[in-house]
């Protein structure tokens, strides 16, 4: 019986920006702005994944689709170790995880991971940026210049692409708008019939902005177009942030500080990473709670920034463990029981 806990806080070194489905903007919590704990838990989990994956290709260990799908997404493409949430024999489990320290601790269907991660959420009420993303533009109005390095008979096609760009654009965006007021009027009436006529306008419309892109020249997308306003959490910002680990064994809280060690090879999460976006710094306390020791006892630091991965906790050897997962000692891909 042992409860890891890490205590601290991520740090947005560039904005962050996070998209759920069915959410509008940045994800809340209480009206703040928050990166989820999904995200999170994604982030350390994928980059652990990646090391394993350049690790078994330098050491010339070959790794199949099912090896990649367990340890980076939890799912038993090819049935291999016949446990699930539905159908357990007892002590099945506990037999999974001793031998796969990796899926113990980031779980799998139907085996829950140890590694609880929490959201981070802002504590400032100036967190929240919003990002005007500016325009896309074709790259012969943005430099006439270029017209001159071109075939002077492709002068009329790609006129013809300025115009129908133009048009179509602007045919889409009243599509668009009009689409988009929908939702609204079917919300406020009662009459089963207005109900059913506008559902079948928004498929209607569905089908006129597809027909405008298809009849395109050139792209089917729009080059010239304004690009959406989106949210983000501002550089500079600090976000308490927890994590808890469950009935640890030494192997699986190593293993978890190996993955954080892995996650400072690419610290960013969220998207718009073309402008730099999502780029974080993290350290975290680690707490230590048994039965021997009901008052938590403080093992260190971990964390990552500039600077790179660092700890203070002793007895991890971040090359060690390293070893270990390339020469089997910590059983990583031989799931075949």
């Amino acid at each position: 019986m042992r409860t890891v806990k890490f205590i601290g806080n991520i740090n947005t070194i560039q904005p962050v920006n996070i998209t759920l489905p069915n959410t509008k903007g940045m994800p809340r919590s209480q009206g703040r702005p928050m990166i989820p704990a999904s995200s999170l838990r994604g982030f350390i989990r994928h980059c652990a994944h990646e090391g394993i994956t350049l690790l078994f290709d330098k050491h010339d260990k070959p790794m199949d689709i099912d090896f990649h799908y367990l340890l980076a997404s939890g799912v038993d493409t090819g049935r291999v170790l016949g446990v699930s949430g539905q159908n357990t024999k007892v002590g099945a489990n506990q037999q999974i995880r001793a031998k796969h320290p990796m899926l113990s601790l980031f779980g799998y269907w139907g085996l829950s991971g140890k590694l609880s991660v929490g959201n981070a959420v802002a504590d400032n009420d100036n967190a929240l940026l919003k990002v005007n993303a500016g325009a896309r533009q074709h790259v012969f109005n943005r430099n006439e210049e270029l017209s001159n390095f071109i075939d002077p008979s492709e002068l009329d096609r790609l006129q013809d692409i300025l115009d129908a760009d133009k048009y179509s654009a602007e045919a889409i965006a009243d599509y668009k708008a009009e689409k988009k007021e929908l939702p609204k009027k079917i919300r406020e009436t009662s009459d089963p019939d207005e109900k059913a006529a506008y559902k079948q306008r928004s498929e209607e419309l569905d089908v006129l902005i597809r027909d405008a892109k298809d009849s395109r020249v050139g792209a089917s997308e729009s080059i010239q177009r304004p690009l959406e306003q989106f949210e983000a959490i501002d550089a500079g910002q600090m976000l308490p942030h927890r994590m808890l680990l469950k009935d640890p064994t030494d192997q699986e809280l190593h293993l978890a500080l190996w993955s954080i060690a892995m996650a400072s090879l690419k610290p960013y999460v969220g998207g718009h990473t073309n402008a730099n976006y999502g780029e974080i710094h993290a350290k975290w306390e680690v707490m230590v709670t048994d039965i021997d020791n009901l008052t938590p006892k403080s093992l260190g630091h971990v964390g990552f920034n500039d600077e790179g991965f660092f700890h203070t906790i002793e007895g991890f050897d971040v090359d060690e463990i390293t070893k270990q997962i390339v020469d089997g000692t910590i059983n990583i891909g031989s799931f075949v029981e």
